[in-house]
């Protein structure tokens, strides 16, 4: 390896824990040396030791009969111009969430009931009006806020989920509930990590097209364990496109998509305490040479 070059840690499928010193417990000719050193007068050469690097089994830990909440702050603001004609689009939301543990398994496996306890909410575009809606208000709901409404306080979702975080069963319980993009949670691997260490997990975005089709993308999620304190591991989250994109109609639609941001996660309690994820994306010439889509969303 050349002077300054880094190693890839990048994994796929797996991390191979470190088990220690590579040359093993005797150090015959390092004994040798040390001798001729000291009988020469000269100071010993210092002993090179590989220190062991820790290694963290990152699993989520359920008890029955908990519930697990979670105060969400979304931020959006989506900037378009068409022929010179720009128009600004910012939404506001907090939200309660609740995960109510239904029962786990021997092998942790959990299963959740997920709702929305409360909502509220704030749309304006441009210079226009500020439409607002707080669910615990009592009020009714304005024009385009009908649908979250009645999904707010009812059970959503029933999701089964490992310990490792995948989803192996979900079933929708209110249709009329917004599906959010990406995943629950972080996808922890079967092995043990190490400080600096990543690993990936595939998956496929469809995007509607205006003329009827849709575009398969080919993505992986990228998180990268960056730091450990406190029993406290960050997460690194970025999303990689694999399939090229050179259709502005596709980008434009693929940015809203993607994850970029850190996850904190407890490891003695078993859970992520704290999510950021921030993206800020401009595409150019999705609907003429002259318009152009920025898009900023911070969770």
């Amino acid at each position: 390896m050349e002077p300054g070059e880094k190693r890839d840690q990048t994994m796929t499928v797996s991390v191979r824990p470190f088990f220690g010193c590579p040359f093993g417990s005797y150090c015959g000719p390092m004994t040798f040396l040390i001798s001729a050193a000291l009988l020469m007068g000269l100071p010993p050469c210092p002993q090179v030791q590989a220190e062991a690097t820790p290694s963290y089994k990152l699993r989520y830990r359920f008890q029955p009969g908990e519930e697990l909440q979670w105060q969400v702050i979304h931020r959006a603001r989506v900037k378009t111009t068409v022929a010179q004609t720009e128009q600004t689009a910012e939404t506001l939301s907090r939200s309660t969430k609740t995960w109510r543990v239904l029962q786990v398994d021997s092998n942790g496996t959990g299963k959740f009931e997920l709702r929305v306890d409360d909502v509220e909410m704030t749309h304006r575009i441009s210079d226009g009006k500020e439409v607002r809606y707080d669910s615990r208000s009592g009020d009714p709901p304005p024009a385009g806020f009908a649908d979250i409404s009645k999904t707010v306080g009812k059970p959503l979702a029933l999701i089964t989920l490992t310990s490792r975080g995948q989803v192996t069963e979900r079933k929708q319980l209110e249709p009329e509930a917004l599906q959010t993009h990406g995943y629950l949670t972080v996808p922890f691997p079967e092995n043990p990590v190490k400080l600096g260490e990543s690993w990936t997990v595939p998956d496929e975005i469809t995007i509607p097209l205006r003329n009827g089709t849709v575009k398969r993308v080919q993505i992986q999620q990228k998180f990268t364990l960056e730091d450990v304190k406190n029993d406290i591991a960050v997460i690194r989250i970025g999303t990689q496109v694999l399939t090229p994109i050179t259709d502005p109609e596709i980008e434009v639609q693929l940015v809203q998509r993607l994850s970029e941001g850190t996850v904190r996660f407890d490891m003695s309690a078993g859970r992520i305490i704290a999510q950021e994820i921030e993206v800020d994306r401009q595409v150019v010439g999705f609907q003429g040479e002259a318009s152009a889509f920025h898009y900023q969303t911070r969770f």
